[in-house]
């Protein structure tokens, strides 16, 4: 066991340790990073500048509510926010209509799960921060995390398609106080961990990414059917505006 254990650790080092040496140093908010790189903290006291891939997937949209989602935090926010690290980067805070029931969570690509459903407080360090979860691990290497589920609907080792519910938004993990949302994002690459390192290290993820997702729900009237960068979100957390992503 202490051997199996080694094994996992050893392989979370070097993938971090290979991630700071190969990338120059920066200061979070002041980017002096290339183009196609991002200023990402690795840590409270440090950042680096971290590559961009070049070709982001294409997401369906996570989550489905009766009265509309807006985005409460976007890719890359202020220093002081949680999507400003390697894992949580490249996320978005989807938030429901409060005055409605929660949103249901969906499939946004097939794949096969990790999930864990073992919070049953709030706003607490419960699941790493991140509460109850999914993940799904498309066979690209890209993984889908969706985060702070009040309930799981899926198990581990199940296999998904687009479009089947996954769960329901909550406030599990870190979320703040009375904030029911979902967090979403998009990392690369899975298999460099291995599905066996994810199931067994809660909350664990690779580097997030940016995606591009389709920003309509069924029935939506007068939709965008263009797929929308995810660093393109106008989120309250990162433009100070607040972007309707969905009305029904």
């Amino acid at each position: 066991m202490a051997e199996y254990t080694m094994k996992y650790i050893v392989t979370i080092f070097t993938l971090f340790f290979s991630s700071r040496v190969l990338s120059q140093s920066c200061v979070y908010g002041i980017s002096t990073c290339k183009t196609n790189e991002a200023c990402i903290k690795i840590d409270n006291q440090s950042a680096q500048c971290i590559l961009h891939p070049d070709l982001i997937p294409s997401i369906v949209f996570p989550m489905k509510a009766p009265a509309g989602i807006y985005c409460d935090q976007g890719n890359l926010s202020l220093d002081g926010n949680s999507h400003t690290y390697t894992n949580t980067a490249f996320a978005l805070d989807l938030v429901s209509n409060r005055n409605f029931s929660a949103g249901e969570v969906i499939a946004g690509s097939g794949g096969v799960v990790i999930s864990y459903s073992e919070c049953k407080t709030q706003n607490d360090q419960c699941g790493n921060g991140f509460g109850n979860y999914v993940q799904i691990l498309r066979e690209d290497g890209y993984l889908l995390f969706y985060a702070h589920l009040d309930k799981v609907l899926v198990q581990t080792g199940e296999k998904v398609k687009i479009g089947d519910l996954v769960g329901i938004e909550g406030n599990t993990g870190w979320t703040g106080e009375n904030n029911r949302h979902l967090h979403f994002s998009v990392h690369y690459n899975w298999k460099n961990l291995g599905f066996n390192t994810l199931k067994n290290n809660i909350g664990w993820l690779p580097n997030s990414t940016p995606f591009k997702l389709n920003a309509c729900q069924p029935n939506q009237q007068n939709c965008n059917l263009l797929n929308t960068d995810s660093r393109d979100f106008k989120c309250s957390r990162v433009t100070n505006s607040l972007d309707w992503i969905k009305t029904l």
